[in-house]
């Protein structure tokens, strides 16, 4: 009786990570096509972009109306 709730339960958890893992590889999909078509949409000025340790200076902001 112990090993049949014990089995079920492994087996459930290898699907729950089975899913989980699915489930990632598709954000991973979907965010290099957001990725991919926010490039497309971007504007093609030469506006420079702050590095991720940069800081972010004010004369950096385009103020929106």
């Amino acid at each position: 009786m112990v090993w049949f709730f014990l089995n079920r339960a492994s087996v459930r958890a290898n699907e729950q990570i089975m899913l989980l893992n699915e489930l990632l590889e598709q954000q991973k999909k979907q965010t290099e096509l957001l990725m991919r078509l926010g490039q497309m949409n971007s504007p093609q000025n030469d506006a420079k972009v702050p590095a991720a340790g940069e800081p972010i200076m004010f004369k950096d902001f385009i103020a929106e109306r």
